[in-house]
């Protein structure tokens, strides 16, 4: 029913205390209207309300329960913007359990639910439902009632029933859910629609844990380390054994703190109780003397409340990792949408136990089916025959470390170790057990690093470990693609404490500079500078190989079942000791595998302890290493048996790949080797707990047709055409690679687009949503797969990107400029073309770093009689080169030569020119002695060139041992790099440095990131035609250094993206004057202000308008109170932002925020009459200075935010 506002006030005086409603301002349109009994005892926090009555959103306390009650009505014809808004207002503002109920006057569901014959569903529709799905609320009934036809509407006119009336929940709240019921349609032409929820939580099993806000206080800090120097005063007296003495120590600094949070929480609701006390008889003083002076009482109260509130606010920020202010209010939206939608995918609301088969939704249950699976995982099968392990691994040829390598894994732990190791803690993650957070040792580490060192190395040493490190909690994650109803579908991820992790992220980092040495290159996972794309290229240099070869060929995708999981401990001792750690270090992972135990964390609630006999624990620094030491022995047995023929590519054979357990084999031998391979697979499992998954184990067949027998015994899908290995299907046919790759990818980021399209952002989320959403999937296919993407692919994403970022609208800023980086103008928006070309061009550049190591690049080095790499410095070379038979590098020298071509870097790639392989290089032609130099190291012509010249004759004889009867040919070469080749430093183009460093022999991280930047740098692409635009309208001059510093003036500008983003389209001239307007729709140019002017364009609208004259003089005062300085009031200062140099950071800072401020005000009045007012700068700087204190709060740099504001702090309690 459609009440007025009046007419719902009568509920009031039926005795209803809750009555919650918004009407049509035109009386019985339209309304809605939310009543609680009063025997509930609601307590109202907050209400959201639509002006044309379509929703109201309450939000409150129920049984000491958050909850939040939304009623809505979507009149027919709605369009979906106002589903966006309302979906959008529950993302982001609703709290604790969400009832969300209302007339839709659409169908979610046409097939069950209407009687129409026309059940297509609309456009509409369809978003809707889209929009449910991604928010994670449920149709309850439906959910309830799976394929049950009933409806809540008839429609007389057309003689047709219909459900459009709906409760919605989200389904972590599903438990809750008792019944829901469509009852008769007795009073209206809408049947009732009830549901049933009970809102008394179940006891929930929790932990303490830090609240990192008291850090902020210096106060807090000294007393914690006084007590902490008692504590030890008391009990350091040489009998207590280290580890004892820290893990008590936690202990007894967790009772203090929690004792001083509850002393802290009185003494503050005092203090608050006080203050509003207070505050209240100031108010009725002034209400009754008008008295100037009781408003300047009033304003510290005031004050100091908001103080009080804006902790209560950090705290809330911090726990549900609301980062509105830092991602801003529209990328926040977005953030509520994303964490609402990770919050439904995380949240179980039911399963399956396997023992008894069935599925139950209660709280209890799940945990109980949770807590009984993963004790039957975590429990040792029969233990495995130790003399048989060993017998094992010593018929395996395995690297052996020696004792200077074991005396650097065993040396004491520094505690510049343990400071480092605290520094790279990564904040805002969750503690363990003991509930102590990184933050903790990262602000507390001057008197705790003693602790810990002498703790560390007395564990080290062999003595026990602290008795807190055996304690854990699983946080289960589902698995993509995986039954959500199957406890199997879970990666449980153990939750550790933060010491444990400091100690075994020491030790990961010392065995980490073994591994290399002591696993395979065939290993790639979590082994340094070696990555996924490495197994890929590989792979398709052996698949490659094959088609040439036409043998009857396999390859086989193995998946372990549970891998990390079923790693069994003894056998993993076993390996340790045969790869040569010494005991000391095998006695130290032994401990720390001893009796370990786990609570497994489902929906927030603890169950009971478990213990764990065998795995490695995800979420544990050393477990990746462990791992792959555990499972190179079966790569090795794999490699060493002869029977198993692999596939020759070059001089090399390949039979097995692996990253971490993804493991790809290769047989050349499939009717003798698979049969083979599986019982070497089962014995290993036997001895070490490795299980195959036979049923996710894919296999691609080459030219090969499997016997009957084979077929029954191994029951893969024999007829794939492509299987999936790390994220790639690879295809027997490699033309396919694009086609079945890309358009699946190409599937996913429309749906994404779409998806994403439906919310309310604005340009600067936007394009953040492409850079963290779209350009991964993208990237990792540029990286894995050397194919061909046509350009008409490239022109497609761009529009499609373009599309989604102006929202269908037409752009106000070129694609091109929002390409460029930050500091340059732009928004960092990816280039997805270049980065595909940047990302071919890595490989070329492992070619020249000796030091990168990988057995593609192997394979890629043997194919000619001459170094390959040479060609990339010759042109002349190059078209000979890329037509050799080989997919792979053909296609990356392809690339290369569009490289050279796009950017004219015709004479730079001289510099990466080999003097005895160069065809333009006569004297190497006639004289082979040119070839002696590269075996001396001097490959290529820049690595005897420096700043811009050839070294000299005699230090190149020094460096590289040259003989001097090589003068002349130095003279030679001098010469022909003086002719042909000699460029200023300068000008050396940035992806030409980056083939230098590589043959420099530095190891180049981020090598597509740099060389997609160098390709950015060398388009020349500048927003210096926005400045000459501002020139041209303000009279003024913008030299190139000052256009510069604006921009990054703009970066600088608070702690949030919003502001930065606001003040990114002033300086782009985003905003639509009058001017632009009427060259767009032919309407007149004047100003909106009625000042006269009749070409207002953006310098006259923020600047030189008459009627913005005063409020620029108030400004100019504004300034000068809080900044106390007197500076050039200008255009270019105040407005775009050319800050003069003397300035200091403190003053800068204030300053960007009140022109930020002064922008905005002018916005918020924009099409009106009246200009801004001082008043209203001050209330947005107000707002900024707010969120500002609780940023930096949360940074726990509390004390610089302060300084920071000092000044407005001031001026403030003075005004």
């Amino acid at each position: 029913m459609h009440l007025s506002k009046e007419e719902h006030k009568k509920w009031k005086r039926m005795g209803f205390k809750n009555i919650y409603y918004a009407s049509h301002r035109s009386g019985k349109k339209r309304g809605v209207a939310i009543l609680i009994p009063n025997k509930l005892g609601f307590e109202f926090t907050g209400e959201h309300k639509d002006k044309e009555g379509r929703f109201v959103l309450v939000k409150g306390k129920m049984e000491q329960e958050d909850v939040t009650l939304c009623n809505i009505y979507a009149p027919p014809g709605s369009s979906t913007g106002f589903f966006k808004e309302i979906f959008s207002l529950i993302a982001a503002e609703s709290v604790g359990t969400c009832i969300c109920a209302g007339d839709f006057n659409l169908l979610l569901h046409p097939k069950w639910d209407t009687t129409s014959r026309d059940r297509r569903g609309t456009k509409l529709e369809k978003q809707v439902k889209t929009m449910l799905s991604e928010l994670g609320l449920i149709d309850i009934w439906r959910y309830l009632h799976k394929n049950e036809r009933k409806f809540t509407f008839y429609s007389a006119r057309h003689d047709m029933h219909s459900r459009i009336d709906y409760f919605f929940t989200f389904s972590k709240d599903l438990h809750r859910v008792k019944d829901c019921i469509i009852g008769q349609r007795d009073l209206s032409d809408h049947s009732g629609l009830t549901m049933k929820i009970g809102f008394k939580a179940s006891p929930r099993n929790t932990l303490w844990r830090l609240n990192t806000g008291l850090l902020n206080n210096d106060s807090f800090k000294r007393e914690m380390g006084q007590e902490l120097k008692t504590y030890l005063e008391l009990n350091d007296n040489g009998t207590v054994n280290a580890t004892i003495l820290w893990d008590a120590a936690k202990a007894y600094l967790r009772g203090k703190i929690i004792a001083k949070c509850a002393v802290l929480k009185k003494v503050r609701a005092k203090k608050l109780s006080d203050l509003q006390e207070n505050l209240g008889k100031l108010e009725q003083l002034h209400a009754v003397t008008r008295c100037p002076q009781v408003l300047e009482q009033m304003r510290p109260v005031k004050q100091e409340i908001h103080k009080i509130l804006s902790e209560e606010i950090e705290k809330k920020l911090k726990y549900n990792r609301q980062w509105c202010y830092e991602a801003g209010p529209k990328a926040a939206r977005l953030l509520s949408w994303r964490l609402r939608w990770q919050q439904q995918e995380n949240t179980i609301h039911k399963v399956r136990n396997l023992k008894t088969n069935k599925i139950t939704n209660k709280v209890e249950e799940i945990q109980r089916a949770f807590e009984e699976y993963y004790t039957e995982l975590y429990t040792q099968p029969d233990k495995a025959d130790e003399h048989k392990i060993q017998n094992f691994l010593s018929s395996l040829d395995l690297p052996f470390i020696g004792k200077q390598q074991n005396e650097k894994l065993i040396r004491e732990i520094s505690a510049e170790e343990i400071n480092i190791g605290i520094s790279k803690l990564k904040t805002f993650k969750a503690p363990g057990c003991d509930g102590f957070p990184p933050e903790w040792y990262r602000q507390m580490r001057e008197p705790l690093i003693p602790l810990l060192k002498a703790s560390f190395n007395y564990t080290l040493s062999g003595g026990a470990l602290p008795p807190s490190w055996r304690e854990a909690y699983l946080s289960v994650i589902p698995k993509a693609g995986k039954d959500k109803t199957d406890p199997r579908g879970y990666r449980p991820i153990s939750v550790l404490n933060i010491d444990y992790k400091l100690f075994a992220a020491i030790l990961a980092k010392r065995l980490s500079t073994l591994m290399p040495t002591l696993i395979e290159e065939d290993q790639t996972g979590f082994i340094g500078n070696r990555q996924t794309h490495d197994n890929i290229r590989r792979a398709i240099h052996i698949i490659d190989q094959i088609l040439k070869g036409k043998t009857g060929t396999v390859l086989i995708g193995l998946d372990a079942e549970k891998a990390y999981n079923t790693v069994g401990w003894e056998f993993l001792f076993h390996v340790l000791k045969r790869f040569g750690l010494c005991d000391r270090f095998i006695q130290c992972i032994r401990m720390i595998y001893m009796s370990p135990t786990a609570r497994i964390k489902v929906n927030g609630s603890l169950s009971n302890r478990i213990i764990l006999q065998r795995g490695c624990r995800q979420g544990c620094p050393l477990s990746p290493l462990l791992f792959s030491l555990f499972i190179e022995p079966l790569a090795q047995c794999i490699r060493e048996e002869t029977r198993l023929e692999g596939v020759t590519t070059g001089n090399v054979e390949n039979k097995i790949c692996l990253y971490a357990d993804d493991m790809l084999v290769a047989l050349g031998n499939p009717e003798e080797g698979i049969p083979l391979l599986m019982e070497m697979l089962e014995e290993y499992g036997r001895l070490s707990g490795y299980r195959l998954n036979i049923q996710k184990t894919q296999i691609l067949t080459f030219f090969f047709n499997p016997s009957r027998q084979l077929v029954a015994k191994c029951r893969f899908g024999w007829h794939q055409s492509q299987m999936e290995y790390l994220g790639i299907l690879l295809t027997k046919d490699l033309a396919l690679l694009y086609e079945v790759n890309y358009n699946r990818v190409n599937k996913k980021i429309y749906e994404d687009l779409e998806r994403w399209g439906l919310l309310h952002l604005d340009l600067g989320s936007r394009v953040r949503a492409i850079k963290i959403n779209i350009l991964p999937k993208l990237l990792y296919l540029f990286a894995a797969l050397p194919v061909e993407v046509p350009a008409k692919q490239f022109r497609e994403w761009d529009m499609d990107c373009s599309r989604f970022i102006w929202g269908n609208k037409r752009p106000r800023v070129r694609y091109a400029t929002l390409q460029l980086p930050g500091e340059w103008g732009g928004m960092a928006l990816p280039c997805f073309e270049d980065y595909y070309l940047a990302a071919q061009i890595r490989p070329l550049v492992c070619w020249c770093n000796s030091k990168y190591e990988a057995k593609w690049k192997d394979i890629e080095l043997s194919l000619m009689d001459f170094p390959i790499q040479s060609v990339l410095g010759s042109l002349e070379s190059l078209p000979q080169a890329y037509q050799m038979q080989n997919f792979c590098v053909s296609f990356s020298l392809k690339k290369w030569a569009d490289v050279i071509k796009i950017f004219g870097l015709n004479r730079e790639i001289g510099l990466l020119g080999w003097p005895a392989y160069l065809p333009r290089f006569l004297p190497a032609l006639l004289d082979h002695k040119f070839r002696e130099w590269s075996r001396h190291g001097i490959t290529t012509i820049c690595m005897i060139v420096k700043h811009g010249e050839v070294i000299n004759f005699e230090d190149m004889c020094q460096i590289y041992e040259i003989s001097r009867e090589d003068f002349y040919r130095y003279l030679q070469v001098r010469s022909f790099f003086q002719k042909e080749v000699r460029i200023p430093d300068a000008d050396v183009s940035g992806v030409i440095q980056i083939f230098m460093d590589a043959y420099g022999e530095n190891i180049i991280r981020g090598t597509i990131g740099k060389v997609y930047r160098s390709f950015i740098a060398m388009k020349k692409t500048s927003t210096r035609y926005v400045s000459h635009r501002w020139e041209k309208e303000a009279g003024i001059t913008i030299s190139e250094e000052d256009w510069s510093q604006m921009w990054k003036n703009v970066l600088s500008t608070t702690n949030s993206l919003t502001w930065r983003d606001f003040g990114w389209k002033n300086l782009i001239r985003f905003f639509i004057t009058p001017k632009q307007k009427s060259k767009i729709s032919g309407s007149g140019a004047s100003c909106w202000r009625e000042c006269g002017e009749v070409a207002a364009g953006c310098f006259h609208v923020f600047w030189s308008c008459p009627k913005l004259k005063t409020f620029w003089e108030e400004i100019k005062q504004l300034v000068l109170d809080v900044l106390e300085v007197t500076l050039d009031f200008s255009f270019s200062t105040m407005y775009l932002g050319n800050i003069p140099e003397d300035i200091n950071k403190r003053d800068s800072y204030l300053l960007k925020i009140i022109m930020v401020a002064c922008k905005k005000a002018i916005t918020k009045c924009w099409l009106q009459t009246s200009p801004p007012t001082r008043k209203l700068v001050i209330d947005i700087i107000n707002t900024i200075h707010h969120m500002e204190l609780i940023t930096f709060s949360l940074r726990l740099q509390k004390e610089k935010g302060e300084r920071l504001w000092e000044r407005w702090d001031r001026y403030t309690s003075r005004d």
